[in-house]
């Protein structure tokens, strides 16, 4: 059942990278150039987005994975990057500092995987963070979702080597449905703040 636009309202849907660590800084610029525009954020798995998309519960959607289904049309404007997670102890830090991958380095030690022990299960990203900066453990995570603890040096972040660990966060819409001219200036604000910057990589899609 499709699901009529909420009066004067840009609906976003996204999934929990993009929405918790892209989204505040796009949405604050949005806001601070256009005032008048209102602004509702759904935040669900990339999955969840798609459907929203295509059963057009929201204009736009941001997703770290491409789902080809209907007529969704994707724009990669950000390159985000899985890593190994540690504590910031004396531990973790001469590895970093002597350069090692610590995936790598994982697998070239004798490991007994009866002895490896899962510490906890956990949803929210926050909670992992904290858990492992108080030493829990080690956990594989968006490296931007830890930016600030990374500054900060409450956590070490390890490349996962030849595993690789690189992704795109992408923009999604329906392209066979006419995008709300708030959508159009969005999407514009996407492109502004990321596909220009010359560490990206990423030429402006047509």
């Amino acid at each position: 059942k499709e699901i009529k636009p909420e009066g004067n309202v840009l609906r976003i849907g996204a999934s929990t990278v993009p929405a918790q660590y892209i989204l505040p800084n796009v949405m604050s610029a949005f806001h601070a150039e256009y005032p008048s525009e209102k602004l509702k954020l759904f935040e669900t798995d990339s999955e969840g987005v798609i459907d929203m998309i295509l059963s057009h519960h929201i204009d736009i959607g941001f997703t770290g994975t491409v789902i080809e289904k209907g007529n969704c049309k994707y724009l990669p404007f950000y390159e985000d990057e899985l890593v190994v997670l540690t504590p910031s102890n004396e531990k973790f830090v001469e590895k970093l500092c002597g350069g090692q991958i610590l995936a790598d380095w994982i697998m070239d030690e004798p490991i007994d995987m009866k002895k490896l022990k899962l510490a906890a299960l956990m949803e929210n990203q926050e909670t992992i963070k904290r858990s492992v900066s108080k030493g829990m453990g080690v956990t594989i995570l968006s490296k931007l979702a830890a930016e600030e603890e990374l500054k900060n040096g409450t956590l070490l972040a390890f490349p996962l080597g030849s595993q690789g660990g690189k992704r795109m966060i992408n923009l999604v819409y329906d392209a066979e449905y006419p995008l709300l001219p708030a959508a159009e200036r969005f999407i514009k604000m996407i492109k502004r703040m990321y596909l220009k910057k010359e560490n990206t990589g990423i030429g402006e899609c047509k």
